[in-house]
């Protein structure tokens, strides 16, 4: 993770077998191609995704950019980017997945895919690298508890019950449980020192509700994200056509 005022990361062209001091981002139109789609492509570049982040360390950070993607379906999206952050969780693992570059109809069948699988993804928003958007929900005890680190911005179970934020008299047993849901679904980050875990965010800002910059347009993975957990019909398949 960087601090606020620092550069974002560079982008390292066509596949990612180094990182540098900012952290590390994928091109994902270039190392996997500007068309994501379809069951079996997903399976093929989720492969992939994991070959080529393999020999990171654990607690790192990556940037997956889809800024110079022309199409991404949700079919693609269950198929490579759920599995991936699934992947990221494993303890051998221990990456954090972060979008970037989200035009509006990645950003709707993004937030389609959160929903239909009780995903979390994180989305940068476009003007700021240390802001992101939650792509998919929380319950309320988890969005509570991710509020309020962004609030004290690294805590342990313990702290959090003597700061009582929100108001909230939990005990630290069930702040730990909450701390470890979020650290499961790549929102938080956490290191052992001593005999406690350490937890922190993965982006020094988030935010819940989807919020645009006053001044900004409603456009980008907020407003979409917004979309998606709005959509009403008949229900929706992660499959409806075989090219999705």
């Amino acid at each position: 993770m960087y601090l606020t005022g620092q550069k974002p990361p560079r982008i390292i062209s066509v596949v990612v077998t180094e990182k540098s001091e900012d952290g590390m981002v994928i091109d994902l139109a270039k190392a996997l191609g500007r068309r994501l789609q379809g069951r079996l492509n997903g399976r093929r570049d989720f492969a992939k995704l994991c070959e080529l982040v393999s020999t990171l360390p654990p607690g790192e950070v990556i940037h997956l950019d889809l800024s110079g993607v022309e199409v991404v379906t949700g079919s693609w999206l269950n198929e490579a980017l759920v599995p991936l952050l699934r992947w990221a969780a494993d303890e051998r693992n221990d990456l954090y997945p972060v979008l970037q570059g989200l035009d509006e109809a990645t950003s709707e069948e993004l937030a389609f895919v959160a929903t239909a699988t009780n995903t979390q993804f994180l989305a940068l928003e476009r003007r700021s690298p240390t802001r992101a958007v939650l792509i998919g929900t929380l319950d309320p005890g988890q969005r509570t508890t991710l509020e309020a680190l962004m609030e004290f911005p690294e805590v342990t179970g313990a702290e959090l019950e003597r700061r009582e934020p929100g108001g909230q008299k939990v005990r630290a047993t069930a702040w730990n449980n909450r701390l470890k849901d979020l650290y499961e679904k790549r929102l938080l980050r956490r290191v052992k020192r001593g005999r406690e875990h350490i937890y922190s965010p993965v982006v020094p800002e988030v935010v819940l509700n989807g919020r645009q910059d006053p001044d900004r347009p409603e456009d980008g993975p907020a407003s979409e994200a917004r979309a998606g957990q709005r959509r009403t019909g008949p229900t929706r398949s992660l499959y409806p056509h075989r090219h999705r």
